[in-house]
């Protein structure tokens, strides 16, 4: 449940190609990260890879391996550290969410708004911003989220407007 390493290394990637790397170059030395050999239970609950220019709120790129399966053993808010705050905004609403643990198939909702992104999944230690557009009247009070790994929903109170 803790990061095994971590690693940034700047690429520059020309449109219609691909990019191809050993995680092992980047975290340096040996990480088992596919689970290819098999011995014992998977090392890793998952291996990401990530796009970022450090701002929250901009679309990213994100990769995902599972060696030992998807996680979709559900459980509490608590458990996983999911954590979020909602506010209004001049066009709707904008939610920050934050976790301690691997957040999988993670899904934003409101009464009359439509989420930026939805159906994705939230890395430990990252904050990611969703903006959620009116598609009615009104600011709804309150911010849903679900996700595959998370038993139930999460209820989120929307601040007003500072």
């Amino acid at each position: 449940d803790r990061p095994i390493g971590e690693g940034i290394e700047n690429i520059a990637i020309a449109p219609n190609s691909g990019f191809e790397q050993d995680v092992e170059t980047v975290i340096v030395g040996f990480v088992a990260d596919s689970w290819a050999y098999r011995f014992g239970p998977s090392p890793r609950a998952v291996v990401a890879s990530l796009e970022s220019d450090g701002v929250a709120e901009r679309d990213r790129l994100s990769a995902f391996l599972f060696p030992g399966g998807r996680p979709l053993a559900e459980e509490p808010a608590e458990s996983l550290g999911l954590s979020a705050d909602a506010v209004a905004v001049a066009d709707g609403l904008a939610i920050d969410l934050t976790t301690d643990r691997f957040v999988y198939g993670l899904r934003v909702g409101a009464a009359g708004m439509a989420a930026a992104d939805d159906a994705f999944a939230l890395e430990p230690g990252r904050t990611r911003r969703v903006k959620l557009a009116s598609t009615g009247d009104g600011v709804p009070s309150t911010v849903s989220i679900e996700a595959l790994n998370l038993r139930g929903r999460l209820s989120v109170p929307v601040a007003e407007a500072r």
